[in-house]
């Protein structure tokens, strides 16, 4: 049996970065006005106000996260949807282009072509947008339940300082912004490589090649061993973490990808 091979499916980095960029600018925009809330509570000098009048700093520290959670949380449900669901059309557009460029070398002069917009391919879609919308949507939540404690503790105790305070809402921006990058990087290729492989599906084509890209610290070794190996694109490869199957991208910020084959009598 002759097999014919097609081009590696490699997705178009341009638009996970410009996602991870819209997505830290909010995490960014987020902190940085929190943490100007909550430092009103100090003044110049580093000394807890009072907030007698108010009922106390306590009050006013519970107040204000209070306010800004309650604010945060519905900018990033208002936001949310639109980002994603403009993320994912790129995704689309990008998945058709290189499905119909990936199949070229397989079909001697003739042309497939690749529809977009199947059932399952609408599936693909939505599930897609949801996933993304309740990531982003989780962002502020963890951010708050972060830094509450450390607010109300260093507000409480006599030994906490505003500067162990600062230093800590400082750390949990920081967590916050990594984890924008690291949903926008994961949730791209996860829609990326679904849009492709239902595509091809679509096409008739069912057989893939595994392709380890590698680029990260701690490469997953199944991955590695299993590159240049033949996959089922119906059931993926048993490379998964747990042994179980798996697609490239599918688990969480693997870059493999994979190579649309044919084979012929």
């Amino acid at each position: 049996m002759r097999k014919k091979k097609g081009k590696a499916l490699n997705y178009q980095v341009s638009v996970e970065r410009r996602y991870s960029r819209e997505l830290r600018r909010l995490v960014r925009d987020m902190t940085k006005d929190s943490r100007d809330a909550v430092l009103s509570l100090f003044d110049d000098t580093g000394r807890r106000k009072d907030f007698l009048e108010t009922g106390g700093i306590a009050q006013a520290a519970q107040s204000i996260l209070d306010i800004k959670k309650g604010q945060w949380n519905a900018f990033f449900d208002m936001v949310a949807r639109e980002k994603v669901q403009s993320l994912i059309n790129r995704l689309l557009r990008e998945s058709k282009a290189s499905c119909t460029s990936a199949v070229k070398p397989l079909f001697d002069e003739v042309t497939i072509k690749m529809d977009a917009m199947t059932p399952q391919m609408k599936e693909i879609f939505q599930a897609s947008v949801n996933q993304g919308v309740d990531l982003i949507k989780s962002i502020p939540s963890q951010y708050f339940e972060r830094i509450s404690g450390d607010v109300m503790r260093t507000i409480t105790t006599p030994t906490s300082s505003l500067k162990e305070l600062s230093r800590n809402l400082a750390k949990y921006g920081e967590m916050s912004y990594r984890r924008a990058n690291n949903i926008a990087l994961d949730q791209t290729r996860k829609a990326y490589q679904s849009f492709n492989r239902q595509m091809l599906d679509n096409a008739g084509i069912q057989k893939g090649i595994w392709v380890h890209t590698g680029g990260t610290v701690h490469p997953r070794h199944k991955h590695k061993a299993f590159n240049g190996k033949e996959f089922d694109l119906a059931k993926g490869a048993p490379v998964g973490d747990d042994g179980g199957y798996v697609f490239p991208s599918q688990e969480p910020f693997c870059r493999c990808t994979f190579i649309p084959i044919v084979k012929f009598s």
